[in-house]
């Protein structure tokens, strides 16, 4: 996978995009990395997806879902990115 950010894509992730978070008391923030769990298609299992295009911060276009802690995003967890398809 190359080093690149979702900007380059219109905003949506592809295969290999590198991105990272900064997680900041629980919080994701710029500087964190993030493992996708998206399936067949543009994201894969272990990918790496980057903020730092969009200020760090998630924009509705990027439909991000977690599975539990009450839609807060913590360290550790896994995260769905519903613009990889």
């Amino acid at each position: 996978g190359g080093l690149s950010n979702a900007g380059a894509h219109g905003g949506k992730y592809m295969r290999g995009d590198s991105v990272m978070l900064g997680a900041r008391g629980g919080e994701y923030m710029r500087g964190d990395s993030v493992m996708l769990e998206a399936h067949g298609g543009e994201c894969m299992r272990g990918d790496s997806v980057m903020l730092g295009a969009r200020g760090g911060e998630y924009m509705r276009g990027d439909s991000v879902m977690l599975g539990a802690r009450g839609g807060k995003y913590m360290r550790g967890d896994s995260v769905m990115l519903g613009a990889c398809g």
